[in-house]
């Protein structure tokens, strides 16, 4: 081996560690330079920050001007700002602008060098707002709107739904905890001027609870119709509501009645308060041809209070909704009797003219599509009805104010609601109204006070009956012809507004016959032919009846309806028995059969010529329904496959 060599290898020469020197160095400046751009660019976006935000204070600074000169003198201005990571020149520039009267603002803010990249630019349009007009529109709503509640609560600041917290300690000074005689869970504790309060306790363990008041202090106003006590017929179990007025301003006279449910150990709860001086009563009965069970009145608003209980598997109810009015012009009254002004008269100044107006309805109605159930008002009666509705609305119409809408100042009795099924139209809606109600007084969609003047609108002491008179009604002779019925032996019958019919199947064509007795207008025929196990149906309205003529006439034709199957679940119960259900409308073959399992399920056939069933599920007092729309329309929003139809939102809860 050459040693020479050898040593030649191993050695490194000088020329490679210049080359790694001069890499390495190139390399370290690089980072450095790096570094640096780093620094200046957060620097920058810092600077840019700080600039954006003193420029939008400014432009909402204009925004916010509620002082008309103010707002006029604003004018081209530059002002400097001392930042945290530069010196700021703030201009801004204004620019009048006349259709429609407005300003255009540009706010630009500068630093460093004032080069493009040192600059933030804003520009913004502002007008004028009177706070006086905003005010106004919180008082009395918008009028192209049709609002013209008083904000917070949405009807003239007439009333507000009463919220106690549940932060009162059910422990008294002395670290104990005293019951009140008679009740298991309410105790006696004080405030810090000695004064007994009542707390019922929350049940959490926590020693806290709500505020309950002693009955004994109250005075009993109305009875209570949520509770099931006051729906069976006996007086003498009736639940009571009530009340207590109260100074809540400092100005004489009680202006503030609470409105109190009774918790069955004497002692009630505060639900509601009144800020005018009265209570206005707005009561009737809420009838269906199906059931109630569903059915709920327009409650729990910051403008009312509505007590009404549905029960199970019933078909008219009472219900009363409890608004306010005001004082302010009307004379003393009688502080024992809340439906009366107090003495002296004495309003909250926040309450509008009148107190309550609005609407009162019901809830879970099917209103809209294909679905089942509508409301009768007299208008439907009448058949004059332009749009189909829940809700009545409530107003006083004074021309000499602004806005011409007032609150009602007038309680109302007889104010009946009437849900019948589902019509295609308006004119059937009206015939099966009219065949349906009967002599039922029905008021109109509207009611409304006419007054002349602002002393005028006075709390009336009595409240309206104009409704409470039955109508009076006519008897008819209903006659028409029937085509489509089939050959050989078969029954025929035909009904209207619920009576049975004559029907002659000897002549060509069949002809039928019917004495009905009606306060409407129109009424709905309905034919069914059964042959075997086929069965077809048919309808016709009679229209423009009038007590001078007595009679009236329409045809009907038969057709075999469609069947349909109609599956879902049922919760909320752990096997079938004593569970029924039914399709609770007009359909011919109604056969449900429920099956046990997990979760329990439902299977209907009908066969029917509506466009919507309505299926309810019945076990002890558990009762629910639900309600399958579009049967005949291919573009039904129901999931199905050929006949059969599953919604998966259409669960029964027991």
């Amino acid at each position: 081996m050459n040693i020479q060599s050898m040593n030649k290898v191993k050695g490194i020469g000088l020329i490679e560690v210049l080359v790694a020197v001069v890499v390495v160095a190139f390399g370290l400046l690089a980072v450095a330079s790096m570094q640096g751009n780093f620094l200046s660019s957060s620097g920058d976006s810092k600077a840019r920050a700080e600039a954006l935000v003193i420029a939008e204070r400014k432009m909402e600074d204009l925004r916010n001007l509620t002082v008309l000169g103010d707002y006029t003198a604003i004018a081209t201005t530059t002002d400097t700002h001392t930042g945290v990571n530069a010196t700021f020149t703030r201009v801004w520039t204004v620019t009048d602008q006349s259709t429609p009267t407005r300003k255009e603002i540009d706010v630009t803010v500068t630093w460093g060098a004032a080069s493009a990249d040192e600059t933030v630019a804003l520009n913004s349009e502002i007008a004028f707002s009177d706070p006086a007009i905003s005010a106004s529109l919180a008082a009395y709503g918008e009028q192209s709107a049709g609002s013209y509640g008083q904000s917070p609560s949405p009807n003239q600041n007439a009333s507000e739904t009463v919220t106690d917290a549940d932060n009162i300690s059910t422990v008294d000074s002395g670290g104990n905890q005293v019951l009140l005689s008679g009740t298991t869970d309410v105790y006696i504790v004080q405030d810090g001027s000695g004064n007994n309060i009542y707390v019922q306790d929350n049940g959490g363990g926590t020693s806290q609870g709500s505020e309950v008041f002693l009955i004994s202090s109250l005075t009993q106003f109305d009875v209570d119709l949520t509770k099931a006590a006051s729906n069976d017929g006996n007086s003498a179990t009736d639940v009571y509501l009530y009340t207590r007025r109260l100074d809540d301003d400092g100005v004489t006279g009680n202006e503030v009645i609470e409105i109190f449910t009774d918790n069955g150990d004497g002692t009630a709860t505060r639900e509601h308060r009144y800020f005018g001086g009265v209570i206005v009563s707005i009561k009737g009965t809420i009838r269906t041809v199906y059931n109630l069970d569903d059915i709920k009145i327009d409650f729990n608003k910051e403008d009312m209070l509505c007590v009404f209980n549905p029960g199970s598997l019933q078909t008219a109810r009472d219900y009363a909704c409890y608004t306010g009015g005001s004082c302010n012009v009307s004379p003393a009254g009688d502080n024992s009797d809340v439906n009366r002004c107090p003495d002296p008269s004495a309003a909250d100044v926040v309450v509008g003219a009148g107190g309550f107006s609005g609407n009162v309805g019901l809830l879970n109605v099917d209103d809209a599509g294909g679905n089942k159930e509508s409301v009768c008002f007299a208008g439907d009666l009448a058949g004059t009805s332009t749009t189909i509705s829940t809700t009545r609305k409530y107003n006083t119409t004074n021309p000499n104010s602004s806005p011409t809408e007032e609150g009602i100042n007038e309680s109302y009795n007889c104010q009946d609601f009437f849900i019948i099924g589902r019509q295609a139209n308006l004119t059937r809606l009206a015939a099966r109204c009219s065949a349906a109600a009967g002599s039922f007084n029905l008021p109109p969609k509207e009611i409304e006070r006419t007054i002349s003047s602002n002393a005028d609108n006075i709390a009336v002491v009595a409240a309206n009956n104009t409704y409470c008179t039955a109508l009076v009604s006519t008897t008819y002779t209903l006659t028409g012809n029937i085509t489509g019925g089939p050959s050989g032996v078969s029954t025929t019958t035909v009904s209207a507004a619920g009576n049975t019919c004559t029907v002659n199947t000897a002549s060509s064509p069949w002809t039928y016959s019917c004495t009905v007795i009606t306060s409407g207008t129109a009424v709905d025929v309905q034919a069914s032919n059964v042959q075997g196990s086929s069965t077809r149906t048919g309808s016709c309205t009679v229209g423009g009846l009038s007590p001078a003529s007595g009679t009236g006439t329409c045809d009907i034709a038969l057709s075999l309806p469609p069947t349909y199957t109609a599956t879902g679940t049922i919760t909320g119960i752990n096997g079938t028995g004593g569970l029924t259900v039914e399709v609770t409308d007009d359909v011919i073959t109604n056969a449900c059969s429920p099956q046990s399992g997990s979760p329990i399920t439902y299977t209907c056939v009908i066969s029917t010529n509506e466009n919507s069933i309505r299926i309810e599920a019945t076990k002890g007092n558990g009762n629910d329904s639900c309600v399958y729309s579009s049967l005949s329309s291919p573009e039904t929003t129901i999931p199905r496959t050929g006949p059969t139809y599953y919604d998966p939102a259409c669960v029964l809860e027991l």
